[in-house]
């Protein structure tokens, strides 16, 4: 079936204050990952993580980073396996600092990197086109590619979408979206 998520980890701001930016509240619930519509998780670093259901969440549009991360640092990542679709991004002060993504349903060895890229950018891009390289290249029934951006937040953030070598996570929570404010409250903070 494959992965369908989005998901960012935000570091230097409370759980609180980011779930509250988004629009959403912890349950207290545990969660099942990646089944349910959205989850989060703290992660070592002081990272913590949101993860939704559909690679295409608003939580990972540019309005929204643009926003969360005026007092924080944010990866954000989008993933649909069913196309080979993936890509990843830092966030700072309010503006993208780099971006990189794959599209495979258009060329294997499709990627697209902007931005001031970190220091292991290309380690990762030569390890993994190496990969690819060794299985076959165009032939080969892997997408190596395709891991490129999700390892980039990997080494950044400690998680991987579905990998055992991701930081380990005692529990996910189950996040909702937070109550709308009755209109006679909407001035208050």
């Amino acid at each position: 079936m494959g992965y369908s998520i989005a998901w960012l980890a935000a570091q230097g701001r409370p759980p609180q204050s980011l779930l509250a930016e988004l629009d959403l509240r912890p349950t207290g619930e545990a969660g099942e990952y990646p089944d349910d519509p959205m989850v989060g998780a703290p992660l070592a670093g002081g990272w913590h993580l949101p993860v939704a259901r559909g690679c295409d969440h608003r939580m990972i549009g540019d309005q929204v980073l643009k926003t969360l991360s005026r007092r924080c640092r944010v990866i954000a990542c989008s993933i649909e396996e069913h196309v080979m679709f993936s890509s990843a991004a830092l966030w700072e002060n309010g503006e993208r600092v780099w971006s990189v993504s794959h599209q495979g349903d258009e060329k294997l060895h499709h990627l697209s990197a902007s931005g001031a890229l970190p220091d292991f950018f290309a380690s990762v891009r030569g390890e993994l086109l190496a990969k690819q390289a060794a299985e076959g290249g165009e032939e080969a029934g892997v997408d190596y590619v395709f891991e490129i951006p999700l390892e980039l937040a990997r080494r950044i953030t400690g998680f991987a979408h579905d990998s055992a070598a991701s930081v380990e996570i005692d529990r996910f929570e189950v996040l909702d979206s937070a109550p709308a404010k009755p209109w006679w409250k909407l001035w208050q903070h």
